[in-house]
């Protein structure tokens, strides 16, 4: 190639990228919409249910949008959304060794729960959960012993005080009864003793092998 050919080439690609630089300079630049009080309404209902990462294209925006705006308002974020408690601060508040057992709950429709959509935060509402530790069957699947929460633990002692039983497992039936788990498992079978029967109480496995046997003191003596 010619000397004045490669200068011209040059030429040439200097003028389309100086012409590159000034068309994007004077493009209109692409703003997001203004935000009105339907799109912060949606955000404050959407959120418990929703990460930003998933919510901002469902409103048509970018998920630093929703995380600004939220700052902005404020709007708290998806795991600190009112009314409702993640399953690590529900495992806290019972005094829980993990929380896989609360997962457990939402997903056997016990608590009413969900997961955050694009989020691995797991989330229980908080008066469905107050509800429902107070029932009896509930206590089966929790130590109430160990509840760390006050107020909480007040409302179930209210509670078990009212209803005036206990629950207990084979093994201390069988020690009630002077007898062995095995003749227990069998009455049980045979439907001599009343039970409830708890699969997957641990949230982790779901089958009958890791099932639990719940039988009522008043039962068990009868």
């Amino acid at each position: 190639m010619a000397l004045a050919d490669i200068s011209l080439n040059l030429d040439l690609t200097g003028l389309i990228t100086s012409s590159l630089k000034v068309g994007m300079a004077h493009a209109p630049s692409r703003k997001a919409p203004r935000w009105n009080e339907k799109d912060l309404a949606q955000v404050k209902k959407q959120l418990p249910y929703y990460s930003p990462r998933i919510l901002g294209p469902m409103l048509g925006r970018s998920e630093d949008a929703i995380k600004i705006i939220r700052q902005r308002q404020p709007i708290k974020a998806s795991s600190k959304s009112e009314g409702w408690l993640t399953a690590n601060r529900v495992m806290r508040l019972l005094g829980m060794p993990d929380a896989h057992p609360v997962i457990g709950w939402v997903k056997k429709g016990l608590v009413l729960g969900h997961r955050i959509a694009g989020d691995d935060t797991w989330m229980v509402h908080e008066i469905s959960l107050r509800r429902w530790i107070v029932s009896p069957r509930s206590w089966v699947y929790f130590d109430t012993t160990h509840i760390q929460d006050l107020h909480l633990a007040r409302l179930v002692e209210l509670a078990q005080q009212r209803w005036g039983d206990e629950w207990l497992t084979t093994r201390q039936v069988a020690d009630l009864k002077g007898t062995s788990t095995r003749q227990i498992g069998q009455s049980i079978l045979r439907g001599v003793i009343p039970v409830i029967h708890i699969v997957g109480k641990d949230g982790r496995h779901g089958s009958g092998k890791w099932a639990f046997w719940g039988v009522k003191r008043s039962d068990a003596k009868a």
